[in-house]
């Protein structure tokens, strides 16, 4: 084993029953701390390849991690143990495809969903529909306000959102503001709007799935991942062999025991959702971050597993609270900084510290 400081052993000897957050700075550690525990559990006994997955926050830190994890086993290993939310939401719906006999579904890249858009917008204009109230034609056909709607139709999938129900929903909320004193709700003119740019998402998606059958965007991917997931998801049985243990074939889409997430204060809703599908199937999660440098939250995300993990899996979760009830999230932090002198790493932390 890698020489490791007494914070990172201790995030070894926590129990993989559970859930866990590993809280570092920048330097401590984090990601090598997860690739000792990826091997330490895969060397358990009752443990096999595939049960346990890393979820990186892009390709490019997936593929890296690959590399380090081959270079620290040694030895050639099957499957995929990195991989992205999408990679892991087309593996889920590839799955649950072939065991139906279907094809795996396509991505429906950007560009496509932006001509789709397009034509919408201009079908609208040109029959009198499918336009915005108080935006003219001309902001509706530039590229800024296609941006700003695939931006909208991609939280709507990260929440689970149905475009036109949404868009009902507001406009009754909207009718019933005048009567309160003090509301939260958006002004009618607002929510009137939203309701309309929702109705123009759902045109989009009908569009879309008549012309381009089987591909989603990258939300969508998630948001079916994670109805897959909690519809035919399958976590087997430690010490288990292939099937269901009686020489059947596999009941449905097997999901990882414990999922460990790189840069954790990254994750987004739509992975949020699908890490909460796989733990209402029985998977475990630990999270790896730090977060005082997440970014996310600049595009509008929330997430805050790194805080408050048992609640954020919750809050997203399809399972009755009676049924959730579990023991809290272990929870370390690790405490050396290799990459600064203690001098530095003291002043860093007192600054840190006042920002609050």
């Amino acid at each position: 084993m890698t020489s490791l400081d007494s914070s990172q052993r201790r995030v070894l000897a926590l129990d993989p029953a559970r859930h866990a957050r590993v809280l570092g700075a920048p330097g401590s550690g984090k990601t090598r701390t997860l690739i000792e525990a990826f091997v330490a559990l895969g060397e358990r006994e009752d443990w096999r390849e595939g049960d346990v997955m890393v979820l990186a926050a892009n390709r490019l830190v997936a593929a890296s991690l690959r590399a380090a994890i081959a270079a620290r086993l040694g030895r050639a290993f099957g499957g995929t143990p990195v991989r992205t939310a999408a990679s892991l939401a087309f593996a889920l719906l590839g799955r649950s495809a072939a065991l139906r006999g279907e094809d795996a579904p396509r991505l429906l890249t950007g560009t496509v969903q932006d001509e789709a858009i397009a034509r919408v917008v201009a079908d609208g204009a040109a029959h009198g529909g499918a336009g915005i109230a108080g935006i003219p034609p001309e902001v509706l056909q530039s590229a800024a306000f296609r941006a700003e709607l695939r931006e909208l139709w991609r939280v709507a999938d990260n929440f689970g959102w149905e475009p036109q129900a949404l868009a009902a929903t507001l406009r009754e909320a909207a009718v019933g503001r005048g009567s309160e004193a003090v509301t939260e709700l958006p002004d009618p003119e607002l929510a009137g709007r939203w309701g309309d740019g929702l109705e123009l998402i759902a045109a989009v998606a009908e569009r879309v799935r008549a012309e381009r059958p089987g591909e989603l965007s990258s939300s969508g991917l998630l948001r079916a991942a994670a109805e897959v997931v909690r519809a035919e998801g399958w976590l087997r049985q430690p010490g288990a062999g292939g099937g269901d243990g009686a020489g059947h074939a596999d009941p449905g889409v097997p999901i990882p025991r414990l999922v460990l997430v790189d840069d954790a204060h990254e994750l987004g809703e739509g992975e949020l959702a699908l890490l909460a599908a796989c733990v209402d199937a029985g998977s475990r999660v630990w999270v790896f971050g730090d977060p005082d440098i997440a970014t996310g939250a600049f595009h509008g995300e929330r997430a805050r597993v790194l805080a408050q993990l048992d609640g954020e899996l919750a809050r997203r979760s399809a399972r009755p609270a009676p049924v959730r009830a579990a023991e809290p999230a272990q929870h370390v932090v690790l405490e050396t900084v290799h990459r600064q002198r203690p001098e530095l790493r003291s002043a860093v932390a007192g600054l840190a510290a006042r920002v609050g």
